[in-house]
């Protein structure tokens, strides 16, 4: 399969997996509050959030080694096998070691201690509620410690997009199992065994393609190294830390928020923050494909290649991004009351500052491809821990004076440094690698960010000129869309020319 099949095929899984989400996220969140509460769905989604703390260090591990993979390449099977099976040795103790944390955790009490501020729920709800995070954890031992690790091995191979799409494969399956169970009178616990049985059953034909593929391209199983698994474990250590302090800027947050707000301040910020989620899965169905291609023109030092790679992410936040999310920021508002049933309010400068948040995130994108990819570890370490602590502190001193909104406001300012960070940190190693920052570039997507920042804080502010305000933004966005457009490389819009072309004719052949 060629580059840009991969591309698309990669491409195309991921906009599949994310229209499941949207569909499960709009048909299914009012089944939730139908059948439960504010308060249990609120404890639902603070499982879940706690799984991924705890669990931050075993995809460390994995990100670490599919970086380790793409830099040996599909040439030397033999030296991926070693570095793979070792892998999964460790991967799986790991995940033994987390299954003991939580039994402790649960027998102990402490579980309960970090759900104290549910009052309204009864104790053995919460009770039930550790039962279903020790569940989830043995389900996560038994298919994504070990599964992570082989489905990395698969990207040098060519097999990113096929791993893909049994992705959008699990997501239906695990999305689906425990809202029919809700719908069909299931309570918490029930719930929480059919999602993780529901994981189980969906990976088993998983597995066995992965191990065919494996025995295709002669990654076989020859020896596991203790000395390569240990070695490293000791280097993705840094990548998990870096990981566990973002992870306050995306889903660890609720861990925070749940003792100060608690399970109904938690849901409402959950729910409104879903738009910007979305958004941002959708970003990373264009980036994620794009890291092994961007990865290569890295290494051959090709300049063009390289801003092309860039000018894609960028393209997206001021063509499609920025435009989409201020005809959002007007109409979502009835929308939202509808979605949740009048249950939750609607808060448009909440909504406002979460969607800026993955604005600001996706400009940020191409550098941190360049940070990651070439594992800079000690500069990712040091932003994850300024933007963490900035973070950390906005959130203990807005929140309780602000609400919710302080935690938008909190998570928009971690967002911004972290931005500005890493832009610094890749356009240096760029320069010292013999390649160039495209300050034009990087210059007109930053002034689209600005101009739909401003945007948004008028629709909240003067709803009245919302329409006036579209049409000033989408005119100023057009305008610095053409100027973006013309600061690409000659050989891309080339390209482009061509394909127009060749549609053209195809067009009157018809």
């Amino acid at each position: 399969m060629t580059t840009t099949k991969r591309l698309i095929s990669g491409t195309a899984a991921s906009w599949t997996r994310i229209a499941v989400t949207i569909v499960a996220q709009i048909l299914f969140v009012p089944v939730y509050l139908t059948h439960w509460n504010i308060n249990i769905y609120g404890l639902w989604l603070g499982i879940q959030a706690l799984l991924s703390l705890l669990t931050i260090i075993e995809f460390g591990h994995h990100n670490f080694l599919e970086f380790e993979f793409l830099k040996i390449g599909s040439s030397q099977p033999k030296k991926i096998a070693i570095n793979l099976w070792s892998g999964v040795a460790l991967a799986i103790t790991l995940g033994l070691l987390i299954n003991l944390i939580i039994i402790i955790l649960v027998v102990s009490g402490t579980v309960e201690s970090l759900f104290a501020n549910a009052s309204s729920l009864p104790k053995s709800l919460i009770h039930e509620a550790g039962y279903v995070l020790l569940i989830l954890s043995v389900v996560n031992t038994l298919t994504t410690s070990a599964g992570g690790v082989l489905g990395r091995a698969l990207s040098p191979f060519g097999y990113y997009s096929r791993m893909c799409w049994w992705g959008v494969w699990t997501a239906v399956l695990t999305t689906c199992a425990p809202v029919v169970a809700i719908a069909l009178g299931a309570d918490f616990l029930r719930a929480g065994l059919v999602l993780g049985v529901g994981t189980l059953l969906c990976n088993i034909p998983l597995f066995i393609d992965v191990f065919r593929i494996l025995k295709k391209e002669n990654i076989i199983h020859k020896r596991i190294s203790i000395k390569v698994g240990l070695k490293n474990f000791a280097s993705s250590l840094v990548i998990s830390l870096k990981d566990l302090l973002e992870s306050f800027r995306q889903q660890g947050i609720r861990v925070i928020l749940i003792p100060i707000v608690g399970p109904a301040g938690l849901t409402a910020f959950s729910t409104t923050r879903t738009g910007a989620n979305l958004a941002l899965q959708g970003l990373n169905t264009i980036t994620n494909p794009l890291m092994p291609e961007l990865m290569r023109f890295l290494n051959e030092k090709d300049q063009n290649k390289m801003e092309v790679s860039f000018g894609t992410i960028w393209f997206i936040v001021i063509a499609l991004l920025s435009p989409g999310m201020i005809i959002l920021q007007s109409f979502v508002g009835p929308l939202f009351i509808i979605w949740t049933k009048g249950k939750i309010p609607f808060d448009p400068l909440l909504f406002a500052t979460l969607s800026l948040n993955v604005l600001i995130y996706a400009l940020s994108q191409p550098a941190i491809a360049v940070v990651r990819g070439n594992n800079l570890l000690k500069p990712q370490i040091l932003i994850s821990t300024i933007s963490a602590s900035v973070l950390v502190f906005a959130l203990f001193v807005v929140v309780p004076i602000k609400g919710i909104i302080g935690a938008g406001l909190a998570l928009m300012i971690s967002e911004v440094i972290s931005c500005f960070c890493y832009f610094y940190i890749a356009k240096r190693w760029l320069n010292i690698n013999g390649l160039s920052w495209p300050k034009r570039g990087a210059l007109l997507a930053a002034t689209a960010v600005c101009i739909t920042t401003l945007s948004l804080f008028g629709i909240v502010y003067f709803p009245a000129l919302k329409i006036w305000i579209c049409l000033i933004s989408f005119l100023l966005l057009a305008w610095n869309t053409l100027q973006y457009y013309s600061s690409l490389p000659i050989f891309f819009k080339l390209r482009v020319k061509n394909m127009v072309s060749k549609v053209r004719v195809k067009h009157h052949t018809l």
